[in-house]
């Protein structure tokens, strides 16, 4: 097999192609398994219940970490056929689990709030499990067996994920964007998990050798009514789209999935947007940071790296200020905002798409070259601009100057 640092399960679905994507940027040797691709230099056609092939794969791996993501999740089809539930989700797993217990390996287990009743929410790590559904029994199940049979693993408990895809968040955004109507649960409560924050937290977890089982999802609990009204919002479109719904009383959704993230937060003390902000981020409107560290002596929140800027300039406006009113060619333009608020009003020149949000503090945001932008301060604002040309380079255009030229 060679030198591999890591193997990912499921490398093809949602969370293992992000995974992928995250790890192998930090130039390590990442090897997928699949059960539908076919075989490659970096993946395997692999079917994880097949025991005798599992154990004979696993055996040859001699890497650091496996991330256990393969499984069936979705919550209809366990409840249709639980053998095939059972199989895949606990048996899998318990190959995986029985061909790396003599090995440093450490293995990476994706489970789920649905091992608990979801009948209060604000689970905590040490909560009893009560699950429901048969998904959730076939995940309490392999995360028991993982428990009894190793030392090195990370159990993370995560949930609702999105950002560069997420079936929820997904069906909501192309909803919107076709400006049709839906219908949404109001009495459905959860901790929705922003992509970039799973990955993040991962990697600080691995770099402290962090053992056992946690909770990793976002801080804040919501309704996927609200969560969805805020993507409206922050889409500039219609909240009336989101209609509200309730949950039958026979349904398999839990009521109130949400766990609680304490540990994580003494563990790490991770960058941890709030929905909001996680939305922004995942929309496009602003940036994850690149890096973000909090101990005792405060905080470094990592802005820009590996970026060409030529100038840095500090400024501050006053309430109801406008600012800006113009466009680049050439120059990329990324904001960092130290405090208050700013509406940002974006106008493509070259195709006439617009978008607008609200930038507040700790947001950053990019302006590409040809997008005409118009900031209009809300509240006393302050804020760092990069650019990748001098302003000297008088790189500066309006559209009104446009349009005369080209009378």
């Amino acid at each position: 097999m060679g030198k591999i640092d890591i193997v990912i399960t499921g490398g093809d679905g949602y969370i293992g192609s992000n995974l992928n994507q995250y790890f192998s940027s930090q130039n390590k040797s990442v090897h997928l398994t699949t059960i539908i691709g076919e075989s490659s230099s970096n993946q395997t056609k692999l079917d994880l219940t097949d025991r005798e092939k599992t154990i004979n794969f696993f055996n040859d791996f001699d890497g650091d970490i496996i991330f256990h993501t393969a499984g069936l999740s979705s919550l209809a089809e366990c409840e249709k056929n639980p053998p095939l539930a059972h199989k895949i989700n606990f048996e899998a797993t318990k190959n995986i689990v029985d061909a790396v217990k003599d090995k440093k390996t450490k293995l990476i287990f994706f489970s789920s709030e649905y091992v608990f009743d979801g009948e209060r929410g604000n689970y905590r790590e040490n909560s009893p499990t009560y699950p429901k559904t048969i998904y959730g029994k076939t995940k309490a199940e392999a995360e028991n067996y993982i428990k009894s049979n190793l030392n090195n693993f990370i159990i993370i408990r995560t949930a609702n994920v999105f950002g560069r895809g997420g079936n929820f968040y997904n069906f909501i955004y192309n909803s919107l964007l076709e400006n049709k109507p839906v219908e949404v649960f109001h009495n459905v409560l959860y901790t929705p998990t922003y992509i970039d924050f799973l990955l993040n937290s991962l990697d600080k977890l691995i770099e402290i050798d962090f053992r056992g089982l946690i909770h990793l999802t976002g801080k804040e609990t919501t309704s996927r009514y609200e969560f969805a009204r805020k993507m409206a919002e922050l889409m500039g479109k219609n909240q009336r789209l989101i209609k509200k719904t309730t949950l039958p009383v026979d349904g398999l959704i839990a009521k109130n999935s949400s766990l609680n993230t304490n540990l994580l937060k003494k563990t790490i003390n991770n960058y941890n947007p709030d929905l909001k902000n996680a939305l922004k981020h995942a929309l496009g409107h602003t940036y994850w940071p690149h890096f973000y560290h909090h101990d005792n002596r405060g905080k470094i929140h990592g802005i820009l790296q590996n970026k060409n800027i030529q100038e840095v300039n500090f400024l501050a406006s006053k309430k109801d200020n406008i600012r800006g009113n113009h466009f680049h060619k050439k120059t990329d333009e990324y904001f960092y905002i130290i405090s208050g608020e700013v509406e940002v009003k974006i106008k493509n020149i070259l195709d006439n798409t617009q978008r607008e949000f609200l930038a507040e503090k700790g947001d950053i945001f990019l302006i590409k070259p040809y997008e005409l932008h118009t900031f209009v301060i809300v509240k006393n604002a302050s804020w760092i601009n990069f650019l990748s040309q001098p302003m000297t380079n008088n790189d500066f255009y309006t559209e009104e100057k446009i349009n005369n030229e080209n009378k």
